[in-house]
Order: structure tokens, then C-alpha cells, then sequence
């Protein structure tokens, strides 16, 4: 592998899910905390003991639905097998780390930034897992990356190149396509591979 080619990190977005039945409340807490899900005049004020009310009152009946699955969500250790093969694949051309942000559980966003800050990387390819575009799925995994990337920017030295807000074929291929080519980065430039999203 040629030491010229620009090293890329891309960042699998997903829900997540609780692992195990104690994370059960807290994960739906997370969930109905997010504006994206509860968003109405006034909802600042009532959403925190809203979602402590939903939470609490839907826990019992959800724990019961994760037992039944083994106790707890598979999505983590799914995702992070999807991460470690994209990351594979894409190491047989480039240097690349895949790495997973759950939006509502562990690993977060935070801890996905953090893991970036460690080693230098040309590109960053933002990827959400979720099956379509929705302001309450990719709209908000991204306003949270946003939220917590801003004031790190100086300190991470990849640059943001790619955007991908759906994972329809066509978007997979212009990621694949992109991920492919080895030009040199613009640092002055961010692109975004944007299908199908209104």
C-alpha cells in the first residue's frame, strides 16, 4: 500500500440500542430526549420529564421484548462487524478506519470523535446506516455530530469530504466510487454525495 494515498475514516451512524435490560430505560430516555423525536411549541420546557415518563412507562414492556431476544440489542455488535468489514474492504486500496456513533447509546457520537482525534486522516466520510433519509434518523445523527464536532474541528485533522444522507444503491455507489479515486483532498472544499433526500 502506497504511503501517498490519502488515509480515510468513515463513521457508520446508527440508532442504537440497549445491551442489556438495565440500559432499557436510559436508551428510551436518550431516544425521547432528542427534539428531532419530541418537537412542539414549548417542548424545551417538557420534554426531559416527558421522556422520563415515556421511558419509564414503556421500559417494563420493552424489557420484556429484549429478553426475549437474548437481553438486549443486537444493532452494536452488528454494526460494529458491518464497520470491520467496510473497513477491510477499503483497506485492500487505502489506508481507512471505520468506526460506529450511535445516536442513543454506547459507543456516541462523543466517543466516535474522540477516537478520531488520535490519528490524522485526509478524509472523513460521514455514513448513516438508516434505511432512508428522516430528519428524526440522519437529520438527527448528523445535528448531533455537528453539535459535538464544532469546537474540535482544530484538533481532528481530517477534513469532512462526504456526506452520505441515504444508503440507496445509487448513494452506496458514489460513496464506493468516491472512496475509490485518490486525488488530493481540498481542505478548502466540503462535497456531499446527497441522493434521494428531500
Amino acid at each position: 500500500m502506497s504511503d501517498d494515498k490519502k488515509k480515510i475514516a468513515v463513521v457508520l451512524f446508527q440508532l442504537g440500542g440497549p445491551d442489556n435490560l438495565a440500559a432499557v430505560e436510559p436508551f428510551l430516555y436518550n431516544l425521547f430526549c432528542d427534539p428531532d423525536i419530541i418537537n412542539f411549541p414549548g417542548s424545551f420546557l417538557a420534554r426531559k420529564p416527558l421522556a422520563k415518563l415515556i421511558a419509564l412507562s414503556r421500559s417494563k414492556r420493552k424489557r420484556q421484548d429484549y429478553a426475549a431476544i437474548g437481553g438486549g440489542s443486537p444493532i452494536r455488535r452488528l454494526t460494529e462487524q458491518q464497520a470491520r468489514s467496510l473497513e477491510l474492504a477499503l483497506q485492500r486500496h487505502l489506508p481507512a478506519r471505520a468506526i460506529v456513533a450511535m445516536r442513543y447509546w454506547h459507543p456516541d457520537t462523543q466517543a466516535a470523535i474522540a477516537a478520531l482525534e488520535g490519528e490524522p486522516y485526509d478524509e472523513l466520510v460521514l455514513l448513516p446506516l438508516y434505511p432512508h433519509y428522516s430528519f428524526a434518523t440522519t437529520g438527527s445523527s448528523l445535528k448531533e455530530w455537528n453539535r459535538h464536532n464544532k469546537p474540535k474541528v482544530q484538533c481532528i485533522s481530517s477534513i469532512i469530504s462526504s456526506i452520505i444522507r441515504t444508503t440507496s444503491r445509487e448513494s452506496w455507489n458514489a460513496s464506493r466510487e468516491f472512496c475509490a479515486s485518490s486525488p488530493s483532498p481540498s481542505k478548502s472544499t466540503s462535497c456531499s454525495a446527497h441522493t434521494g433526500c428531500r
